[in-house]
């Protein structure tokens, strides 16, 4: 009984040594070669003195416009805001540390933004008809995370969309993390690399445009910090070119990126309809109570 007890379970061992091994190159394999989307919206996060930083893909702009919005600019998107959350917990401590959360005040920690463009070879691209090519999407901190922010003036989109056509260009190819298959890791070293392009605010983006939260202060880490997306449409669009609010971003403790759309008009009307029934049973409960006393 012993013999036979200890080839079981060393045949246990073997088994549970192949599964693991079977889970571990599942994993591994989970990296893949990245493709970059002309109009998705990309995610960056860069922390001083930090070698490497993140890039994340997080899809079509269309995931983060609600399908009215688009009237003023030639129509409107053929889906609406559906972004679902997700997290990002195991890269940003991959590349940052477990403290990658923290909000140090003096602009040590890590900092983050959001940027799209649209197809600069394509007029009346998706999300909006009648947008012109060079259209650009931008994050602009809050500087204070419950009001939102004024509307994101912007210079030459020209040499904006150039910039962040440099983002997705510069991601294209790379290899993505075992953790996520729209997350690369970049040097940021690499004149390419979303520091270079992004972190660093250069001249490409208009002088003193801060695309990433506030440099030092109560929100200068990622998880206080809430950023507003705004559309930049391009000269040419239809509706103007005033920039347009689509929703803001945060980041949350535990990893998770969270997008909050612009409610749909009809959303709007529907909240007043429901407030003015809510009022009107309130005012007519009252009435019945007071004639009963």
């Amino acid at each position: 009984m012993k013999a036979i007890k200890t080839k079981l379970s060393v045949g246990s061992l073997a088994r549970a040594a192949l599964v693991a091994g079977v889970l571990l190159s599942a994993h591994v394999a989970s990296a893949a070669t990245v493709t970059a989307n002309v109009g998705d919206l990309y995610i960056g996060f860069r922390k001083a003195g930090v070698t490497n930083n993140l890039l994340v893909d997080l899809g079509s702009v269309t995931n983060f416009t609600a399908s009215s919005l688009g009237a003023g600019y030639g129509g409107t998107l053929a889906n609406g805001a559906s972004f679902t959350p997700i997290n990002l917990a195991a890269d940003l401590t991959a590349v940052f540390g477990s403290g990658w959360a923290n909000n140090p005040s003096d602009g040590s920690g890590v900092t983050w933004a959001v940027v799209g463009v649209t197809d600069a070879n394509n007029d009346n691209q998706a999300p909006f008809t009648n947008l012109t090519a060079n259209s650009i999407y931008v994050t602009k901190a809050r500087t204070n995370p419950g009001v939102q922010s004024s509307t994101f003036v912007l210079g030459n989109l020209n040499n904006a969309s150039s910039g962040i056509q440099n983002v997705a260009a510069n991601y294209d190819g790379l290899t993505s993390t075992v953790n996520s298959n729209f997350a690369v890791i970049q040097a940021t070293s690499d004149p390419g690399s979303w520091s270079a392009l992004v972190g660093n605010q250069n001249s490409a983006f208009g002088t003193g445009k801060t695309l990433e939260q506030a440099s030092s202060g109560a929100y200068s880490g990622p998880t206080d910090s809430v950023l507003d997306l705004y559309l930049g449409p391009n000269a040419g669009s239809t509706g103007g070119t005033t920039s347009l609010y689509l929703g803001n971003f945060s980041v949350a403790s535990n990893g998770n990126v969270n997008f909050a759309a612009v409610p749909e008009p009809s959303t709007y009307a529907l909240l007043a309809l429901t407030g003015t029934i809510f009022m009107v049973f309130i005012r007519r409960r009252n009435r019945l109570n007071n004639s009963l006393s």
